[in-house]
């Protein structure tokens, strides 16, 4: 039974310390990232108002909803109507699908031309399903490193004779972006990014420091997003976003070489959803799933010797679908938890 005061509304600025009392009172986890660092709290979700959808009963937060607008980065993205879905629960109660009642909500009141959910947990598969999601599963990718003896995977590092000569220019402010590539290259993709995203997502991250590189070869360029995660004795690079068409790949082995070498790293890793395999392939990727027993982690904070398979689904208006690319750095699946 739905209680007639039942309310659903979008989220204003002053609601910020009820909604992070709400989570450390009742997120399954404690001690969630979100109720210990207010400023990563408001770099994500927090400008004229909080990018989430609540729900009271009697005036208390009852279940909430957080969603990632491409425009919390730049605020000229706000015509495109993209959005990331993100941490969505809600308070235990006999409310028949509550749930839903606010997935619903958040949907309708945006009504976005994209909207992506990642990491789906298998439970919420079908639910998405009966939403008119797209469902698939991200790839992950790898490249060991040639120059070094020995590897935590391992594995055999292939042998590379790429003799492409690639220009790579490191990127550390937006007017180097700028410089470097034209907004028109951004409209290659689904999410629609631009330099100034590219800025706030990555070069100005409150917690992680991420590198940005643009990568030349003959008239065709690229940019690429990593960050580097240390490991006991080593490191490894986590390859975060691109911008550029698939076929850049082609050119990208040398690149990967050298951030290898740049960081003594021990591999790269990719999850991507929309690049072609015989594009990863020219630029050195493996597949995980060609490899029995392999195990590739993918949670380090706190760390987990196990695979993970990154789940994703889209509900999109857009005609050509097959512009559709997401990656690690995506929504809010590369973030800290500890």
């Amino acid at each position: 039974m739905i209680p007639k005061s039942l309310k659903l509304r979008r989220a204003k600025k002053k609601d910020e310390k009820k909604i992070i009392s709400f989570i450390k009172a009742f997120f399954f986890k404690k001690r969630h990232i979100l109720t210990r660092n207010s400023k990563l709290f408001k770099w994500q979700y927090s400008n004229n108002s909080i990018s989430c959808s609540l729900a009271f009963l009697k005036k208390q937060i009852i279940g909430l909803q957080f969603y990632i607008p491409l425009s919390q980065f730049d605020n000229n993205l706000k015509v495109k109507k993209e959005f990331f879905n993100s941490l969505w629960f809600t308070k235990k109660l006999d409310i028949i699908s509550l749930g839903e009642k606010i997935f619903d909500f958040t949907l309708k009141s945006i009504n976005p031309n994209l909207v992506i959910a990642m990491g789906i947990p298998k439970y919420l598969i079908y639910f998405h399903s009966k939403k008119k999601f797209v469902i698939k599963k991200m790839t992950h990718n790898f490249i060991v490193n040639p120059s070094k003896k020995n590897n935590l995977l391992n594995l055999k590092p292939r042998k590379f004779n790429d003799k492409k000569k690639i220009k790579i220019q490191k990127i550390e402010d937006l007017k180097s972006l700028k410089n470097f590539i034209k907004d028109s290259v951004f409209k290659n993709q689904y999410p629609i990014k631009s330099n100034k995203y590219l800025e706030k997502r990555y070069l100005k991250h409150p917690v992680y420091k991420y590198y940005i590189y643009g990568v030349k070869f003959q008239n065709h360029k690229c940019v690429c997003i990593y960050r580097v995660i240390k490991t006991k004795k080593t490191n490894i690079i986590r390859f975060i976003d691109f911008v550029g068409l698939n076929n850049s790949f082609n050119f990208l082995n040398n690149f990967l070489l050298y951030i290898m070498n740049k960081h003594k790293s021990d591999y790269v890793d990719f999850y991507s959803y929309g690049v072609p395999s015989k594009d990863l392939k020219k630029a050195g990727f493996s597949n995980r799933d060609d490899y029995k027993d392999l195990i590739i982690p993918n949670h380090y904070e706190p760390f987990e010797y196990k695979n993970v398979d990154i789940v994703i689904g889209y509900k999109s208006k857009y005609k050509d679908n097959s512009k559709i690319r997401l990656f690690k750095g995506d929504s809010d699946i590369d973030r800290p938890n500890v």
